[in-house]
């Protein structure tokens, strides 16, 4: 049977189908790391629209790096030895009009499945920017019935200005001695950047500065600055049962700033500082700390 070239299976290194800020190439990628997923994709109506479905492999990276989704680690990824579902919509129904919105995207994505662990072992421990651990489940709670996302996203890229948006829900039952309950955690997060030297923004950043870095010859790259906004809220009604109020924070306001340094279309320096704000997570009902982080990584693709 004749395959289409639009369509494309792929498998490997790279992240379920599910955030816009997550699903980026890991050389594109200004915060977080991808993750290992499988993947089809498929461009229909001439490039403008993408539907993707996915199998999660049993031992796939999360967003932030680590070696288990939702911040857990490798070895207690998958303990019922069962999938989950995820899949995406999105739409670019301006791509390739000669128009101020022919950078608009947007979609709709989503996942579900059965969980049912030992313990907590199969229940998120969320981690700030920094990769400090600020809420997990009590021990003696487990993952017991079906964990759904739904994800709302979209971007805009005209000129030199790019503006990323998402939210995602995500419900799940679990269960503690004889109480069972299904909680609903929350979280958006929006994205600016604006690239000081004039070339074209884009959702895989400057992708040729217009003066590569060559002192002798006056090129000193393209410059980008970037900030970001996002807020993770817990349900309340995992307190004082499902988590512990003095140790696991309900809700985690964090903000970015950061500058983004091509050299060339290979060669890139980012510069990121972090700073998250908790509403509890201390004892006496008091605030967690706030934490503040700065990064770099210089990083080279071809």
């Amino acid at each position: 049977m004749p395959v289409d070239p639009k369509d494309v299976f792929v498998s490997g290194d790279a992240l379920v189908v599910s955030g816009l800020d997550a699903d980026h190439d890991l050389a594109f990628y200004e915060v977080r790391e991808s993750g290992d997923v499988a993947r089809a994709t498929a461009d229909v109506l001439a490039a403008r629209t993408q539907a993707a479905i996915g199998v999660p492999s049993k031992a796939a990276r999360g967003p932030d790096g680590r070696d288990g989704p939702d911040g857990r680690d490798a070895a207690t990824t998958n303990p019922d030895d069962e999938f989950e579902y995820s899949g995406r919509v999105f739409f670019e129904p301006f791509k390739n009009d000669a128009t101020a919105w022919s950078g608009l995207g947007f979609g709709l994505a989503g996942s579900i499945g059965d969980k049912r662990g030992t313990g907590n072992n199969f229940l998120p421990r969320y981690r700030t920017q920094g990769q400090a651990q600020f809420f997990n489940y009590r021990a003696t709670v487990a993952a017991d019935g079906e964990h759904s996302r739904l994800s709302p996203q979209a971007y805009l890229y005209s000129g030199r200005l790019g503006l990323l948006a998402e939210y995602i829900v995500s419900r799940q039952e679990m269960v503690v001695g004889a109480t069972r309950a299904e909680l609903e955690n929350k979280a958006w997060q929006a994205t600016a950047g604006f690239v000081l030297t004039g070339e074209d923004a884009s959702y895989r950043g400057v992708i040729k500065p217009s003066s590569p870095f060559n002192p002798g010859q006056g090129g000193w790259g393209a410059w980008e600055v970037v900030a970001r906004y996002g807020v993770l809220d817990v349900d309340d009604a995992a307190f004082p049962l499902f988590a512990d109020p003095s140790i696991a924070a309900s809700k985690a306001t964090a903000w970015t700033l950061g500058l983004n340094w091509y050299l060339n279309s290979n060669l890139k320096l980012v510069v990121n500082y972090f700073s998250t704000r908790f509403d509890g997570g201390a004892v006496a009902a008091a605030d967690r700390e706030d934490e503040k982080a700065l990064f770099t990584r210089l990083q080279v693709a071809f």
